[in-house]
């Protein structure tokens, strides 16, 4: 499968799940069809329990993911 379809697949799969579907703007889901259909589903996990498609909200959901911690320096944010 390419990586449109599991996106489509899982989204379609948590819509179901959570009686709703999110909107993806096209920078947020390219941003997340970098990443492979497990780790997909995990950030898709995440974005659906805090309703939630924003751009930075997906970059710290990756950030959870993968195990990094952010922290806030001066004007930008450092990850650890």
């Amino acid at each position: 499968m390419d990586r449109c379809t599991t996106f489509n697949t899982i989204n379609s799969m948590l819509g179901k799940k959570h009686s709703y579907i999110l909107p993806f703007s096209e920078e947020a889901r390219a941003i997340i069809f970098k990443f492979d259909a497990e780790q997909m589903y995990q950030i898709m996990l995440e974005l659906y329990k805090r309703k939630n498609t924003s751009e930075e909200f997906i970059k710290q959901s990756i950030a959870k993911i993968k195990g990094e911690t952010t922290r806030v320096i001066g004007f930008g944010v450092s990850r650890d």
